[in-house]
C-alpha cells in the first residue's frame, strides 16, 4: 500500500491519494466471495462452498466488490494515515473507490485532522505576577461572618428592621414557585444575602400579624408575619474562640483564619493568572478550527447545561420558555465559548507536542483515585472502566494539557508561579 500524495484543504481537511497493489486487491476479492457466499445460502451448495462464478451469477460481481472495498478500504485508509502522520479527528469519506481486477486500486480519502498551530513564541512570554495579601479589614470580616453564625436568634417586639429576622408563612405561591411553597415557614433576614431585596423591603417595618404581598419571577407570592427576632452577637473573646473552632484564644483563631484567607487568595491570583497566561499564547497563535470539534463542543456545553437544569429540577423546555430562546440561538450563543475551548486545548497540545510533555505513572494513577473517591468505586474498577470505555485516553491528554499550562505559566513567571491545573484543579484545560 502506497500513499501516492496528501494535500491541505481549508477546514483541517486532509486528501489522501491511495493505491493498494493488485495482489493485496486479490485477496480482499477472494475474501469478499467467501463472505457472500457463506451469507447468500446458494441452492445446491453449503454456505461457504460455492465458486466464484455461481456466487457472482447468482449474487452479482458488483455485491462481491462491494463486500471485499468494506473492509479492505478501512485497512489501507489506516495505514495510509499512518505513513503520512496524520491526525484524524472524524470519520474519512473515499472517492474514486473502483475495483478493476489485475490493476491496483486507486483511492481518494478526504477526513478532517487535527490542524496545524502556528504557536506564538511562547518561551519569550514573561508577565508580571504580584502575590496578594490578605488586610486586616478582610480578616475581620471574615471573623464577623464566623460570629455571625453563633448569633441567638430573640424575640423582638415592635416591627423588623434592617439586619432582624423574620418568621413568615407562605400563605399563597403560584405554581412553579419552588422555593416558596404554599405552607411552608421559613426565616428571612431583612437585608441578607439570601432575601430578595424587594422582598427585604416590604419585610422592614412589619410586625408579627401583617401580611405582605411580594411579585416573585412565578408570579405573587403572599407571606403572613409570624414573628420578629432580634441577632444577638456573641462577645469576641477567647471563649468564643473556643466554642467556634479548635483554638484556645481569639488571636489563634484570627491567625489561622488569615492563613486560609491567604491560602485562597493565592489559589485564586494564580488561577486568574494562569488564564492570563494561556489567553495570551493563544491569542498569538494560529488555529484553524475544524468545524467537527467545535460542533462537538457546543454538544457538551449544552450537556452540561442540560445536567445542571435537571439538578434545578427544570426541564429543557421550561428553560428556553424562561430565557424566551430556541434550542438553535441557545446554540448559537455557546459557539463563542465553544471555539475558545477547542482553540485553548489545539494550543495546549501543540505546546505539549514541541516539548515533549507527557504525564508521569503517578499523575495518572493519582487522578483516577481522585475520580474514584467522587464515584465511590474502587481505583481499579474506575481504571477498568476508563481502559474499556477509551477514557484512559481522554485522562492521559487532559493531564498532558495540564502539563503544558505549567510549563507555560512557569516560564512567563520565570517560576515564580506554579500553575493551577499543576496543583489539582479538574476543569479546563
Amino acid at each position: 500500500m502506497r500513499v501516492l500524495s496528501v494535500r491541505r484543504e481549508p477546514g483541517s481537511t486532509a486528501v489522501l491519494e491511495i493505491e493498494v497493489p493488485e495482489d493485496r486487491v486479490a485477496r480482499a476479492v477472494a475474501q469478499g466471495v467467501a463472505r457472500v457466499s457463506q451469507r447468500a445460502r446458494i441452492p445446491g451448495f453449503r454456505p461457504g462452498r460455492a465458486p466464484r462464478p455461481v456466487v457472482e451469477r447468482y449474487v452479482g460481481r458488483e455485491a462481491v466488490y462491494e463486500e471485499a472495498l468494506e473492509r479492505l478500504l478501512p485497512e489501507a485508509y489506516r495505514e495510509a494515515v499512518r505513513q503520512a502522520g496524520l491526525r484524524p479527528i472524524s470519520r474519512p469519506t473515499f472517492e474514486e473507490a473502483r475495483i478493476e481486477e489485475g490493476k491496483p486500486l486507486r483511492v481518494v480519502a478526504r477526513v478532517e485532522v487535527e490542524p496545524e498551530v502556528k504557536l506564538a513564541d511562547y518561551r519569550a512570554l514573561q508577565l508580571p505576577f504580584e502575590e496578594p495579601r490578605v488586610g486586616d479589614e478582610e480578616v475581620q470580616r471574615t471573623l464577623e461572618a464566623l460570629r455571625a453564625r453563633y448569633a441567638q436568634l430573640l424575640p423582638k417586639q415592635g416591627p423588623a428592621g434592617r439586619g432582624d429576622f423574620v418568621l413568615v408563612e407562605v400563605v399563597e405561591a403560584p405554581e412553579g414557585e419552588r422555593r416558596f411553597t404554599r405552607g411552608r415557614e421559613m426565616m428571612l433576614e431583612v437585608g441578607g444575602a439570601e432575601t430578595p431585596e424587594g422582598l427585604s423591603a416590604l419585610l422592614e417595618g412589619r410586625s408579627a400579624g401583617d401580611q405582605v404581598e411580594w411579585e416573585g419571577e412565578a408570579g405573587v407570592v403572599r407571606f403572613s408575619v409570624v414573628e420578629v427576632r432580634l441577632r444577638e452577637l456573641p462577645a469576641l473573646d477567647d471563649s468564643f474562640a473556643q466554642t467556634a473552632s479548635d483554638h484556645r484564644t481569639l488571636e489563634e483563631l484570627r491567625e489561622d483564619l488569615r492563613a486560609r484567607l491567604q491560602a485562597q487568595a493565592s489559589a485564586q491570583a494564580r488561577a486568574e493568572y494562569e488564564d492570563r497566561v494561556l489567553k495570551a499564547v493563544v491569542d498569538g497563535s494560529q488555529v484553524e478550527l475544524p468545524e467537527s470539534l467545535v460542533h462537538a463542543e457546543v454538544h457538551e456545553l449544552l450537556d452540561d447545561l442540560a445536567e445542571q437544569l435537571r439538578r434545578r429540577g427544570i426541564s429543557w423546555e421550561r428553560y428556553l420558555q424562561l430565557v424566551g430562546k430556541t434550542a438553535e440561538q441557545v446554540h448559537e450563543e455557546l459557539r463563542p465559548q465553544a471555539e475558545s475551548r477547542v482553540r485553548t486545548r489545539l494550543v495546549l497540545e501543540a505546546v505539549a507536542d514541541a516539548e515533549g510533555l507527557e504525564p508521569s505513572e503517578e499523575e495518572v494513577d493519582q487522578a483516577v483515585q481522585n475520580l474514584a473517591e467522587g464515584s465511590g468505586r474502587s481505583a481499579q474498577e474506575v481504571r477498568e472502566l476508563l481502559e474499556r470505555t477509551g477514557g484512559m485516553r481522554r485522562l492521559r491528554a487532559s493531564l498532558r494539557r495540564r502539563r503544558a499550562a505549567a510549563f507555560l505559566v512557569e516560564h512567563a513567571s520565570g517560576g515564580a508561579v506554579k500553575a493551577a491545573s499543576e496543583v489539582g484543579e479538574e476543569g479546563q484545560p
